[in-house]
């Protein structure tokens, strides 16, 4: 194990089903780092579809028109038509992006995860939908104290029902510090399950680094 420079290992489980695992080890490290980038990066492209398909379907729900759509990277937003939409419903369109994220995206990760016990590639499909959508929660969050988080979204959620915004940010640690911790679990899950890893500290380290780099593009983007 120490010294293949292959990533996957192919083995039998208690049950005598063939498993893919992965093998973390300093000949492999920087394969499997680019392949959870990757993954990474472009499942957070994915949420963001999810994030703005979301807010456009309240928008048309309630009777509004959709004005502009826009769907990048990381940044993304939809505008309706003045008047369509009574001030009295725009909260609805400012949550329905991350309901949206949680129904279309995070659900489907905890389910890809959990009922996959057999491929280290499947299981990281649905544990970084697992850990992305945790990103969303600390965008909501911090976007109730800091608005370039989340683009306004809790901002414009919390205005439209009247709420003082740092309100709406301590309401919302309670589902933040639970989705920390069953991210927590879901990482050692996914460390005992599919990976051969000595050190036990590359998967955290894989993790801490993506999202301070999303961090860092999440300020730098809107000021180029």
């Amino acid at each position: 194990m120490e010294t293949t420079d292959k990533l996957f290992f192919t083995e039998k489980d208690e049950n005598g089903k063939t498993r893919v695992s992965a093998v973390i080890n300093p000949e492999t490290r920087w394969k499997y780092l680019l392949l959870s980038f990757f993954l990474a990066f472009s499942l957070n492209g994915l949420k963001n579809v999810a994030h703005e398909l979301s807010h456009a379907a309240m928008i048309l729900i309630l009777g509004g028109k959709i004005s502009a759509i826009s769907i990048q990277f990381d940044v993304g937003y939809v505008s309706w038509v003045e008047n369509t939409v009574p001030p009295s419903d725009f909260s609805l369109i400012y949550i329905a992006g991350i309901i949206g994220e949680f129904i279309f995206f995070y659900i489907p990760g905890i389910v890809i995860f959990k009922h996959n016990r057999n491929h280290v590639l499947v299981a990281m499909v649905g544990y970084w939908m697992i850990m992305l959508y945790l990103l969303s929660l600390f965008y909501w969050c911090g976007g109730s104290y800091y608005p370039l988080f989340q683009y306004y979204d809790s901002i414009g959620f919390s205005n439209g029902i009247g709420v003082n915004p740092g309100l709406i940010g301590a309401i919302s640690l309670f589902p933040l510090v639970v989705a920390i911790w069953f991210s927590i679990r879901c990482t050692k899950t996914f460390r005992k399950r599919f990976l051969h890893d000595d050190d036990k500290i590359h998967i955290f380290t894989t993790i801490i680094v993506y999202f301070l780099i999303l961090l860092l593009l999440k300020m730098i983007l809107p000021q180029v």
